[in-house]
């Protein structure tokens, strides 16, 4: 079995179980985060919440077709103008929301976390609004370049013009590799940070369980997005150089599993939510899992 056939094989079965967890477990944290006001007013958790669509809408519109590409050869953006500018549209403007609000969610934890005062007027839920709505018509309007500029292209979703191909290259580089890592990282540290300096007066002023919970995603992000920075960096240090088919074939096949790495993050923070908060698996069990409860109960 050669490596493209094999890659293919993997993105159908892997990416099929990515959908069914991913798109429960982020219908989970929309349910939960939405209907519970004790995480409606927690500013991060919020950010979360906005992620969490994001992230869904990611399952709906770019991992069911990239499976069903993989496992027909079916690709209608390859047919489709409308669908190739819907699609590079929404990747473009849909995707770096949930990026951003996830980074919104931690740097809101360090401002919650600290020992400054007037630093910790900075965690509320007013300025989460805030943030939200201005990041989200930044992206949605950054996103129309895309759509402007990708076509139908001899049989492929692309552009043919260079300076927003140089700004692409970009974009993926920045965006999606470096500001969240980077950001994540930073923020995530000083958390903790503050965490272990302020141990009595975080647990005044912050909710434990949503800092835990914020620091695993702060975790998931590392784990997801590293791997797909990394091989950017080597396609970008490699793009001059002549290949032969068996390296292009290697170099397509690490593409598959590092994408698959990246979906990780779009389906992820459900579970680690779980494991990091006993209150949000209680959330789980009485809100997700209430019928369990009731078909429990007999009739004497």
């Amino acid at each position: 079995m050669s490596l493209t056939i094999l890659g293919n094989e993997i993105v159908v079965y892997t990416g099929s179980v990515f959908l069914a967890i991913g798109i429960f477990g982020n219908i989970g944290n929309i349910y939960i985060f939405s209907r519970l006001s004790t995480y409606r007013r927690t500013p991060s958790i919020f950010h979360y919440l906005i992620a969490s669509m994001c992230n869904l809408h990611v399952m709906l519109f770019q991992l069911i077709p990239l499976v069903i590409t993989s496992n027909y050869n079916f690709d209608l953006s390859r047919t489709s103008i409308v669908w190739c500018k819907m699609r590079t549209y929404f990747t473009t403007s849909i995707t770096p929301i949930s990026f951003t609000c996830v980074c919104l969610a931690t740097i809101d934890q360090f401002f919650a976390t600290s020992q400054n005062d007037r630093i910790r007027r900075f965690s509320h839920i007013k300025i989460a609004y805030r943030c939200v709505v201005i990041t989200t018509l930044f992206w949605l309007i950054h996103g129309i370049s895309g759509a402007v500029f990708y076509s139908n292209i001899s049989g492929r979703c692309s552009s043919t013009d260079a300076i927003f191909n140089t700004y692409a290259t970009i974009y993926v580089s920045v965006i999606v590799c470096l500001l969240p890592i980077t950001v994540q990282s930073i923020f995530g540290w000083l958390v903790y940070r503050n965490l272990r300096q302020t141990i009595i007066l975080a647990r005044e002023q912050a909710d434990r369980q949503a800092t835990r919970m914020i620091l695993m995603g702060v975790l998931l992000v590392l784990i997801s997005i590293s791997p797909y920075g990394a091989n950017s960096i080597y396609l970008l240090t490699t793009a001059n150089i002549q290949k032969d088919v068996n390296q292009l074939t290697k170099d397509y096949f690490a593409i598959i599993i590092v994408n698959l790495i990246t979906y990780m993050y779009f389906i992820g923070s459900f579970y680690i939510f779980a494991f990091a908060s006993p209150r949000f698996r209680q959330s789980i069990r009485r809100q997700i899992f209430w019928w369990f409860r009731s078909n429990n109960i007999r009739p004497t």
